[in-house]
């Protein structure tokens, strides 16, 4: 599912411009246990993902590129350090 997610972040559309399949998707990450079933229609689902990313300890993931900037400049920093010691 982490892949269809990071599929349709990346195409940076808003939600009302997903389709239903993406909208359920989208939904489904943000769903815990024990909410209600998932609507079936398209204005319900995305008032239902508005309220569910708010509310959610679940967050949307990291683009590949920004976590290859974030992790690569570390990751070399802490390698140096290391290496001079």
């Amino acid at each position: 599912m982490l892949g269809k997610v990071t599929a349709i972040c990346q195409v940076n559309k808003p939600p009302h411009l997903w389709n239903m399949n993406e909208l359920k998707i989208m939904v489904m990450w943000y769903m815990r246990e024990g909410d209600a079933a998932l609507p079936t229609k398209k204005d319900l689902l995305i008032v239902r993902y508005e309220e569910a990313k708010e509310h959610s300890e679940c967050s949307l993931p990291v683009p590949p590129a920004a976590a290859k900037n974030d992790g690569g400049d570390s990751s070399s920093e802490e390698d140096n350090d290391t290496e001079a010691m």
